[in-house]
């Protein structure tokens, strides 16, 4: 049996490009969904509550594309060897940038409808 002392320690902070894409993509994913709930033809009690589950899942949702962007870091790693990370992202980073792109695209797609209604009339 072999005993390896090595311990690999990678860089945690939003430097990583592996943990950067994770964040760009769980954000990508869930501004989308927020952006087709603003579009949508719902209350705004409806909305609100719902907006508000979708802003959860995407904490839960970002935690886990880390998770699997961690997975893929550490494939590079002998078996043996014990991985740790160095700082770390901010939990509501993720989200917010997912609240903020689902506004944008629903404030630009709104903007777009009433620019070609009061055209049309």
């Amino acid at each position: 049996m072999q005993f390896s002392l090595a311990n690999y320690d990678f860089d945690g902070s939003i430097s990583n490009p592996y943990l950067a894409a994770a964040v760009i993509a769980s954000a990508l994913v869930f501004g989308l969904w927020m952006a087709r709930l603003l579009l949508s033809k719902r209350t705004r009690i409806q909305k609100g509550v719902q907006l508000a589950g979708i802003y959860i899942a995407s904490i839960l949702g970002t935690e886990l594309f880390l998770v699997v962007a961690r997975l893929l870091m550490t494939r590079t790693v002998p078996p043996e060897a014990q991985v740790g990370y160095i700082g770390g992202i901010p939990t509501l980073l993720g989200p917010t940038l997912a609240l903020a792109f689902g506004a944008t695209i629903a404030l630009g797609r709104w903007l777009l409808a009433r620019m070609h209604s009061g055209r049309a009339s």
